[in-house]
């Protein structure tokens, strides 16, 4: 595998609605996968749940370091997020490579 950073889950969040940047996570099989986020608009947010926690607006990115999984990796990103009028949804999970 070759190294260096490669995006690799690109996501749009609908007008109204968050993620929260913590819950956010990559896995490779059942192993935590070091990840950045880029291109995503952060804002600190007062949660009722979660107390002041940074969430994402409109959109990120997901960028691995390539040399943190192989060709074979399983790998799949989850997240959670909330609506602004107060509903969230369950942890989601997407899988990028099976």
């Amino acid at each position: 595998a070759s190294g260096g950073l490669g995006d690799v889950y690109k996501r749009q969040i609908k007008d109204g609605y968050y993620m929260y940047l913590d819950s956010i996570k990559v896995k490779n099989n059942q192993n935590d996968v070091l990840y950045k986020i880029t291109k995503s608009t952060q804002s600190i947010y007062e949660d009722e749940f979660f107390g002041e926690t940074l969430i994402l607006k409109k959109s990120f990115i997901i960028s691995l370091n390539k040399l943190d999984f192989d060709e074979e990796s399983s790998l799949h990103v989850m997240y959670q997020g909330c609506s602004e009028a107060g509903f969230c949804y369950p942890v989601q999970k997407k899988y990028l490579r099976q």
